[in-house]
């Protein structure tokens, strides 16, 4: 297997255009718009539709407030070309912020005691670290730092760059969409 390492600019630009607008999308809670900017395959194996219903319910559900801003692109690697379509990595940061309201039965049970809040707070300081996670316990507020990887490809057969999250769960979907050398090298 062959891969060819292309070192264009204009590339990198188009990305960083790209991923620009598929932010903005998420941060407009745009759940319709932010799934075109996903690679297309992806929904050989989760149906799109699906996906656009739980991120309505989440969107709709008035308990957990998410909000994501301040997206930064912290790198994006060299484009790599096979069978025509070409492949980068893009590393990312941004800030999420998560309000959790609570429920009846929290509200009369466990005010002083654990919380929904607590556990979410916990669960992320396990994910991204103590440094990266900020609880504001009286208002149920996190502030979490994220930093991510994606693979963006352009395919010939879908207009544009394209994304998929790169996460290690997703890993043996991931080989079943990209080239087995692709997911190895980026």
């Amino acid at each position: 297997m062959a891969i060819a390492a292309a070192f264009g600019q204009t590339d990198k630009d188009e990305i960083k255009k790209t991923f620009e607008k598929y932010f903005q999308a998420i941060e407009l809670k745009d759940n319709s718009k932010s799934l075109d900017y996903i690679y297309p395959k992806f929904f050989d194996h989760f149906p799109k539709d699906r996906m656009l219903e739980a991120m309505d319910r989440m969107k709709a559900d008035t308990t957990i407030i998410i909000t994501m801003d301040n997206p930064h692109v912290t790198s994006i690697s060299e484009t790599l070309e096979l069978n025509g379509i070409k492949y980068a990595r893009i590393d990312y940061s941004f800030k999420m912020t998560m309000a959790i309201l609570a429920t009846e039965d929290e509200t009369e049970s466990t005010e002083k005691d654990f919380n929904q809040a607590d556990v979410t707070y916990e669960i992320l300081k396990e994910k991204y670290g103590d440094k990266n996670v900020v609880y504001d316990r009286e208002t149920s507020k996190l502030d979490i730092n994220v930093t991510n990887a994606m693979y963006a490809i352009n395919d010939p057969a879908y207009p544009d760059w394209k994304f998929l999250e790169k996460k290690e769960n997703l890993k043996p979907l991931l080989e079943k969409i990209l080239p087995k050398g692709i997911v190895k090298k980026l």
